[in-house]
């Protein structure tokens, strides 16, 4: 996990002048290291097989996605490109499925997780003092820490404050761990703010508010129904009495513009692509690599070096069309539906959870979180999914 969450993207996953080059060369230390990992999880699994037929199917629309993603190997633009990323799918997954074999070992990766996040932040709060020409950005003054980008580090805080605002408000919790996690969540406001990155800081409202609802009082189902009334609201305010227009008030409040910098026309673009083949798509993870001229010439068109979607949905959309896109938003509200299950009996961890999914789906507005290799995102979306299955609590069958 260590290596998936901080090592890997901070230290090894290299950079290029031409990143469609760069699922093509891979990285030896990379291949060693994750090598050993899926065999070590392949083997856990086999000692834990009386237990595998539980998880296949608390996570079905997952398995069939992992098959589904082998399946495009048939009609990939870039068939040695998608059995790669594949393999790493599938790699990954029994990891995740090992870590969480049963009720006991996910809550342990909880914890863990719990503590990984924050040690990370402080020791991206470390690399910034002690390098900071290669921890900040020259270009803007934003923070990256220890990871190769500032969103990384943006995403990092997120996943902290979705860890550490349910213990926050555990009633039962001792002083001195709520003092810990207020300096927790203290820590992760300071570097989403020195990241600057737009998306984390609406994720991490987003996530506060979500949580607040959650901790509310009341009925789920009232809740749920007044949920829309803040946005709405906000909607009717800015329409009716926001005196700039809408593309000075995003430049002036979020640093962006009516395209998003670029994201708009981006979509368009992978729209039209998308027509050419919107039921199966390209196949996994194989449309972003050079020699795939449809990619270079999309790059081209909109004026700037994309090399990712810049949105989760329309990257699945493309690579693994109407039907692989199905798959994955079944894989997220099951998912999701299972963590919200973990909170009435075990708060911390379910909404820990919870709101790391509901995270994680609303970046995938803006990034491409979905089906990208060993990203960040990808793998604790994968591990979200597993601790949600292992630690879910069915309901009681009628008339027990």
């Amino acid at each position: 996990m260590v290596f998936l969450v901080v090592v890997d993207p901070a230290f090894i996953r290299p950079d290029s002048d031409d990143p469609l080059a760069l699922p093509l060369r891979g990285n030896l230390i990379r291949r060693l290291v994750l090598g050993s990992l899926y065999v070590a999880a392949a083997l856990g699994l086999w000692r834990h097989r009386d237990k595998l037929l539980d998880v296949f199917e608390q996570q079905l629309p997952m398995v069939l996605l992992v098959t589904y993603a082998f399946a495009s190997l048939t009609w990939s633009t870039s068939p040695r490109l998608t059995l790669v990323r594949a393999g790493h799918f599938a790699g990954l997954l029994l990891l995740a499925w090992w870590a969480t074999t049963d009720r006991a070992d996910a809550r342990r990766v909880v914890v863990f997780l719990r503590g990984l996040l924050p040690i990370t932040l402080l020791l991206s709060v470390l690399w910034v003092v002690a390098y900071p020409q290669v921890a900040i950005h020259a270009e803007g003054g934003a923070w990256a820490g220890v990871f190769r980008h500032k969103s990384e580090l943006g995403s990092t805080a997120v996943f902290a404050l979705a860890f550490w605002l349910p213990v926050l408000g555990e009633s039962m919790g001792s002083a001195r761990r709520r003092a810990l996690a207020g300096a927790v969540v203290l820590l992760a406001a300071f570097l989403l703010w020195r990241s600057d990155s737009v998306t984390e800081i609406l994720g991490a409202a987003l996530v506060f508010l979500v949580w607040i609802g959650v901790r509310a009082p009341g009925p789920t189902a009232i809740k749920l129904s007044l949920a829309p009334i803040p946005p709405l609201l906000t909607l009717f305010w800015f329409w009716n009495w926001q005196p700039l227009d809408v593309d000075p008030f995003l430049q002036e409040n979020l640093g962006r513009n009516m395209t998003l910098t670029g994201r708009t026309p981006l979509w368009e673009a992978i729209l039209e692509n998308v027509y050419l083949h919107p039921i199966l798509g390209e196949g996994y993870d194989a449309f972003w690599v050079a020699g795939n001229q449809r990619a270079e010439y999309l790059i081209q068109s909109v004026g700037w070096d994309a090399y990712t979607a810049h949105n989760g949905y329309l990257e699945v959309l493309n690579t693994l069309g109407i039907a692989g896109l199905g798959l994955l938003l079944w894989v997220a509200a099951r998912a999701t539906r299972q963590a919200w299950s973990v909170i009435a009996r075990e708060p911390a961890t379910g909404e820990a959870i919870f709101l790391s999914l509901l995270w994680l789906l609303f970046s995938s507005l803006t990034k491409s979180v979905f089906c990208a290799g060993t990203s960040l995102g990808w793998v604790m979306f994968l591990v979200l999914c597993a601790l949600a299955a292992a630690t879910r609590h069915d309901p009681a069958p009628a008339g027990a």
